[in-house]
């Protein structure tokens, strides 16, 4: 009975401890939630959230991970210098090993921050380094455009321009992608900044002018400070000094970005134009930074008129300034990214051995299932093999049988082929006779289609000639009819000739003849006239009407008169019209045969 009442107890005791702790776990994702939210907006809220979460609160690796990263990042967003990179550092090995690839980046990029704003460059390249091969993995394009711009900053100090300026480009894509304009309007500015450095001031100039652009429609005070600042450094650089000036003098002074280095350049524009006056109150205000001396030697040089002298010492002067504020690399530093780009590449190695190994187990175990398989198959050939036996032995007997059917069958597939065939042989017969009757049909009705085309054209034949024949004895009457009315008198022979050749020409002029020949000869030759026309369409109304006699066997005489020309030259013509004739090619002999 007591130790019934006693587990009793300890259930109760454990349900109650549970039922804390949970709501314990409850309230302490509450808390995280709450100021990851407030991060970004009101930082210090956060800050004072993630206080108030006690250590034992934060036992479960996962709780501990996510704190030290948004404490860490709330400190930074803060302005809580100088930032410790231990505790995110915890969180980022926690993310690497649960392979959460967005929280690794995020973490090792927050490792990075702190080594950066602690001035320990090398560290801080390799934390985002790491950040973007795990950012590269997620699709948070902020981040990635964040660890682009780390690493940028970062090859700044290192004083490498040209790689920075590679980083910064990518970022501000990356920002102009994510639409954080505010980001991508201040990489302008970087931008620009790293052409001037480079020596590219075409480029700086480009950029300048867009971020002034945008400080205008942001109406952002320090950004257009900035990028006039740039755009004016950009003109001096290029020797264009009255543009430089106008942007340089009307800069506000009272701007805290306006530094030694504006001074500097803007003495170095009054010095260009001859304002020694201007000159040495920019000089007065250098003389406040190192090396204060060369700005004491600048104001003597400037008071004894030796200008050149002074604008070179002045160049000089910021030089060394700039150089000052610029870190370059050591060899510790080159040392330090050697190391972490070759720990990258053993990595590399080791995940490749490892895939190989993997890769050799699956490959083993491929080929003991394919033995396995291979045996399986073999064993099941061989009971295929008796099985096939046995059924071949059955399939004989049914195969003797089968044959003894034939032999009774043979006599009957004889006589019923014999019967096909005298069938066939009859069907033939008939279609045979079939088409021969349609045949004999076809050529009566094209038999008797030709008769009646063939009347149609002698009825046709028969009327021309009529009309020929009439009009043929009309000329002989006429002529008979005049000469019995003249016959009796003196003048008879003249009057004769001249109504004969009246009526010849009249025949000749009217064209009637020749239309009637053409329609003579087409229609009894073949349309031969129409054809002619057609290959001679160059030829002349004459060299045609001379065809058509020679064709019709006229006299030489009678052509000279239908044609009035003489016999030398109708000769002429008759051989060039043959000649004209030969060289058309095909229908010459058809042409040359009425000749």
């Amino acid at each position: 009975m007591r130790s019934l009442i006693l587990t009793v107890l300890l259930l109760g005791i454990t349900g109650i401890m549970t039922c804390l702790f949970s709501c314990s776990d409850s309230h302490t994702r509450t808390q995280l939630d709450t100021a990851e939210s407030l991060v970004d907006s009101d930082p210090d809220s956060a800050l004072r959230i993630l206080r108030k979460i006690e250590h034992p609160r934060r036992k479960q690796e996962s709780v501990e991970a996510r704190y030290n990263m948004l404490l860490t990042e709330a400190r930074y967003k803060a302005d809580s210098l100088p930032l410790d990179d231990s505790i995110v550092r915890v969180s980022a090995d926690y993310y690497e090993r649960k392979k959460d690839s967005s929280n690794a980046a995020k973490a090792h990029y927050l490792a990075g921050i702190c080594d950066y704003t602690n001035k320990r460059y090398p560290n801080a390249l390799v934390s985002f380094f790491k950040a973007d091969k795990y950012a590269s993995r997620s699709s948070d394009t902020m981040l990635i455009a964040l660890i682009k711009r780390s690493i940028g900053d970062s090859y700044n100090e290192f004083y490498d321009v040209k790689t920075a300026l590679k980083y910064h480009k990518e970022s501000y894509r990356l920002f102009k992608k994510a639409n954080a304009t505010l980001h991508a309007d201040f990489q302008l500015i970087t931008i620009a900044s790293a052409y001037i450095d480079l020596g590219e001031y075409k480029n700086a100039l480009k950029y300048a002018e867009s971020a002034l652009k945008q400080s205008i429609e942001s109406n952002d005070s320090n950004m257009l400070f900035l990028s006039q600042e740039l755009k004016a450094t950009a003109y001096l650089r290029l020797n264009e000094i009255e543009k430089a000036a106008s942007i340089y003098t009307n800069l506000p002074k009272s701007n805290p970005n306006f530094s030694e280095y504006n001074y500097m350049r803007l003495g170095e524009i009054y010095l260009s134009l001859g304002n020694t006056e201007a000159a040495m109150e920019c000089n007065r205000h250098i003389t406040t930074i190192e090396p204060g001396v060369n700005a004491i030697t600048i104001n003597q040089l400037i008071i004894e008129k030796r200008y050149d002298e002074a604008l070179n010492l002045m160049m000089k002067t910021y030089e060394i300034i700039d150089s000052v504020t610029k870190s370059v690399w050591t060899r510790n530093d080159i040392s330090f990214i050697n190391d972490y780009f070759k720990n990258e590449e053993k990595k590399s190695i080791a995940s490749i051995n490892a895939e190989k190994r993997k890769n050799s187990g699956f490959a083993i175990i491929s080929v003991l299932i394919i033995l396995l398989v291979a045996a399986g198959y073999f064993i099941r050939v061989i009971y295929l093999k008796k099985k096939i036996l046995g059924n071949l032995l059955e399939a004989e007997n049914l195969k003797n049988e089968v044959n003894d059917q034939k032999k009774l069958n043979m006599t009957f597939q004889t006589d019923l082929k014999k019967n096909r065939e005298l069938i066939a042989d009859l069907e033939k017969g008939i279609c045979e006779l079939t088409d021969r009757n349609i045949s004999i049909s076809r050529n009566l009705e094209d038999a008797e289609s030709r008769v009646t085309e063939t009347r149609q054209k002698l009825e046709k034949m028969k009327e021309h000639a009529s009309g020929l024949i009439v009009s043929r004895f009309s000329i002989l009457d006429d002529l008979l009819s005049e000469y019995y009315t003249c016959k009796d008198t003196k003048t008879e022979k003249d009057r004769l000739y001249n109504k004969v050749k009246e009526t010849i020409d009249s025949y000749i002029n009217g064209n009637k003849m020749t239309e009637e020949i053409e329609e003579t000869m087409n229609a009894n030759l073949d349309n031969i006239i129409s054809r002619f026309k057609s290959d001679f369409p160059n030829l002349g109304i004459s060299n045609i009407h001379l065809y058509m006699f020679l064709a019709l066997n006229f006299s030489t005489s009678a052509i000279c008169v239908l044609q009035d020309t003489t016999p030398d030259t109708l000769y002429s013509r008759k051989s060039k019209l043959k000649s004209r004739i030969r060289n058309i090619g095909s229908d010459s002999e058809l042409y040359l045969r009425y000749l």
